[in-house]
């Protein structure tokens, strides 16, 4: 199922969407799952309707460590705070905490798209999904916009292009996000009450690109300063970074003048104040 391997009980700690996607996952590889969340049954019965049958077991209306015994790994909803008192007791217990979007991107044989920032995300999101589309490719669009993704593992394919909004929630999740493009807008003052400081908050939104292929940066970030990403890294096998290079061929979506694009033929592009590496790697074969 992961990199983990087999897991024999695993606690989704949330009954939303993402507890959903992650319990479905779960069970079609013979998990079983314990859901905890704090409100009532009465709340959540649209979530409960569309969990699994099978395999799943719940204890709503409130929980505290005990729901852990037994549990070989946790998955947290994006609304749990990554330092809630259930999750540091699961780590001082020396079990593991994930998220569903961390197990998407353990698991996607994609062309993976993250896109953050402040303000703008679902927009962004929406329009470079349509753009992709526009383009004939094969596209999936997800994450924070509303859509998850875990459900959708079986559509994906080398060849297609996965666009996630990313959240700072989803962010703190994932502690090295492995994106080939990663976008950042903006970033201000936002979600402190959960981060604490401008600058946990920054670093979160930073993830985004830190271990990306390529980077999409507004210059204005940080005060000005431009932010930069490491050098790309092989890490695709070949078959996949030739799908790659088929797929960006077919997009003349990504050039056309009309998405707002303009390109010198170095391979950079911009948009305003943003700057971006064309994605046609040329890596060696090589997460």
């Amino acid at each position: 199922m992961s990199s983990r391997g087999p897991l024999r009980t695993a606690l989704v700690v949330g009954a939303a969407r993402s507890g959903v996607a992650l319990a479905q996952h779960l069970t079609r590889f013979g998990t079983n799952v314990l859901v905890v969340d704090r409100k009532p049954q009465s709340e959540l019965r649209d979530s409960i309707a569309h969990m699994p049958k099978h395999g799943v077991t719940f204890q709503l209306g409130g929980y505290d460590a005990r729901v852990l015994d037994g549990i070989s790994i946790v998955f947290a909803s994006p609304g749990v705070p990554w330092d809630s008192e259930l999750l540091n007791e699961a780590r001082a217990r020396g079990i593991p905490v994930s998220s569903e979007i961390e197990q998407f991107l353990e698991m996607s044989g994609g062309i993976v798209v993250g896109i953050t920032g402040t303000n703008g995300k679902t927009t962004t999101t929406a329009l470079a999904g349509d753009v992709l589309k526009a383009g004939g490719l094969d596209v999936v669009v997800g994450g924070n916009i509303g859509d998850t993704v875990l459900d959708r593992l079986p559509e994906i394919g080398p060849e297609t292009w996965v666009v996630l909004e990313l959240s700072s929630f989803q962010l703190e999740s994932i502690e090295r996000p492995k994106l080939h493009v990663g976008v950042i807008l903006n970033i201000t003052p936002d979600h402190l009450d959960r981060h604490g400081t401008l600058e946990r908050y920054t670093e979160l939104k930073a993830r985004a690109v830190e271990d990306a292929d390529y980077a999409v940066l507004n210059s204005r970030c940080r005060g000005g300063t431009t932010w930069k990403t490491p050098s790309p890294r092989p890490r695709w096998g070949a078959s996949r970074d030739s799908a790659m290079r088929r797929s960006t061929r077919r997009s003349a979506a990504l050039r056309a003048s009309s998405t707002g694009w303009s390109s010198s033929g170095s391979g950079q592009a911009s948009v305003g104040t943003t700057t971006r590496r064309r994605p046609t790697p040329t890596r060696a074969a090589s997460r």
